[in-house]
């Protein structure tokens, strides 16, 4: 597949992440949050986090989300999408068997699916970027999850808001519904995050380092969890497991750790919105 350009409500349809999200340091690769200095941070501005990166700002309120609810809320985007006529928005039905296997959960977690999902519902995100122009664009604030049913013959009923849906009609997205279920799979936080980054293009290299300005994760999390990460891309293991299902490669470089990867374009699709602003780049 290459970039597709084209009708906007196909672009919805096949979404599986609007690229911001991959770009911007929303989600926390951490398992526990609440060991973080962002959370510090939350907890101090009365539930508020803004947080600035290369590429742009956001504004968390809310609630801090983790990759685990990223892989909830890319197997929510994975169904197929119905268009709610009242206000424009999109929802999704479907069972919860099937969800939790796919996401590489235990398939009778029911109530912490539903704990995920109602987490997601207290999120609320604003973003802030410089387009290619070098005009500031603003998103404002938004939740991601309007409505969600829990229903007795273990199905699940979820309704986007109108903004998200307006904000995915707008924004440059990506398909890569393949992957979920391997990007799930991922034990560690971190290498969800490193691999949602890395599928954004479709010839990349990065070092550690700079794959660690561009979130401003030493301004997010401790020093140490930032070690670990490191020590974590050097086990044999780790490099194999990347190597084999994303095709990303980690190599020393004298002191640094470089990562670099080629594309699978039959998984990996970029679906370019006109309406969009933000600089696409596709090495």
């Amino acid at each position: 597949m290459f970039p597709q350009t084209g009708n906007t409500e196909l672009n919805l349809s096949r979404a599986t992440s609007s690229f911001l999200e991959n770009t911007l340091p929303i989600f926390l690769p951490v398992s526990n949050i609440g060991n973080t200095k962002a959370h510090k941070e939350f907890m101090k501005n009365n539930g508020s986090l803004i947080v600035k990166s290369p590429f742009g700002k956001i504004e968390i309120r809310g609630r801090l989300l983790g990759q685990n609810h990223k892989d909830i809320l890319e197997m929510l985007l994975c169904q197929t999408k119905s268009l709610v006529q009242s206000d424009n928005s999109i929802s999704v039905n479907f069972g919860r068997y099937k969800f939790l296997k796919n996401i590489k959960k235990n398939v009778t977690s029911y109530d912490w699916l539903e704990d995920k999902i109602k987490e997601i519902r207290d999120f609320n995100f604003g973003i802030e970027y410089i387009d290619k122009n070098g005009k500031i664009v603003q998103h404002g604030g938004f939740g991601i999850i309007d409505q969600y049913k829990f229903l007795d013959n273990k199905t699940m009923s979820i309704k986007f808001t109108k903004e998200f849906t307006e904000f995915y009609k707008m924004e440059n997205l990506l398909d890569y519904g393949s992957y979920v279920s391997k990007i799930a799979a991922l034990e560690e936080p971190f290498l969800k995050a490193l691999v949602r980054e890395m599928i954004k293009h479709q010839k990349y290299q990065i070092n550690f380092n700079t794959f660690i300005e561009n979130y401003n994760l030493n301004n997010l999390l401790s020093g140490r969890a930032i070690y670990k990460f490191k020590e974590l891309l050097l086990k044999d293991d780790v490099k194999d497991t990347l190597l084999k299902q994303f095709n990303i490669i980690v190599k020393n470089v004298g002191e640094e750790i470089l990562i670099s990867m080629k594309r699978d374009n039959s998984k990996v699709c970029v679906l370019i919105n006109n309406k969009s602003s933000f600089p696409v780049k596709q090495k």
